[in-house]
């Protein structure tokens, strides 16, 4: 898959946490659509089994099944070491554009990032919502889920007004900003914790905001 995407996305699974690192590009949002990737770590007790580093750690075994059952794709791609914590890195594919919650390649995903108007909202889907709940309570464990777009402005010009509410922004948090971004810069933009748990939430009153995340209104 063609990877243009950095946003960083983190949960709990088997007791340890995740990111993803994805970057969404001015020029994405202002296409129909674009399939892009998205690369998605998880951090594992340990990469190699105990006795015999050569084979996968339980754990990693674990993350691997449990990862492959609740996305619709996914590609395993290694298992590393940093900083003295142990990552399983992992591939999803993540669909972006300008009015694209309609298109028929959205049943392909998970994870949307899609601008209409001036708005552009994070969406997840139903299924990999009730997936991800599910594996909350069979395990037992908190889901927490940290969401950051790393926002590119690969035009030839300032991107003027870009307003954020209840985000951090390059580390800080903003009920409510507005900035721009210079051609060819970027911003770190995460959610919040109650914006990323309407992300998550799977809810039957169809009153209940659920599914999808306000990011960035660009004016």
């Amino acid at each position: 898959m063609k990877k243009i995407i950095a946003a960083t996305l983190s949960f709990a699974l088997l007791g340890c946490d995740a990111e993803i690192n994805t970057t969404v590009s001015i020029s994405q949002l202002n296409t129909d659509e674009t399939l892009s990737s998205a690369n998605l770590l998880i951090e594992v007790p340990s990469c190699d089994d105990y006795k015999d580093s050569r084979l996968e750690s339980s754990s990693l075994i674990r993350a691997k099944k449990e990862i492959a059952k609740t996305f619709k794709t996914v590609e395993y791609h290694e298992c590393y070491s940093k900083e003295f914590k142990s990552y399983a890195s992992f591939e999803i594919p993540v669909l972006i554009g300008s009015d694209i919650t309609q298109s028929p390649d959205i049943n392909k995903v998970d994870f949307v990032v899609a601008k209409n108007d001036d708005l552009v909202v994070i969406i997840t889907q139903p299924e990999v919502r009730h997936k991800l709940n599910k594996f909350k309570e069979k395990n037992s464990s908190n889901l927490n889920f940290e969401i950051t777009i790393t926002l590119y402005n690969d035009t030839n010009k300032t991107v003027e007004n870009i307003t954020v509410r209840n985000t951090f922004v390059n580390g800080t948090p903003y009920e409510y900003g507005q900035f721009s971004l210079p051609a060819n810069a970027k911003v770190n933009i995460k959610l919040s914790d109650v914006s990323t748990q309407i992300l998550l939430k799977t809810d039957k009153n169809p009153n209940i905001p659920q599914g999808s995340a306000k990011l960035i209104t660009l004016n």
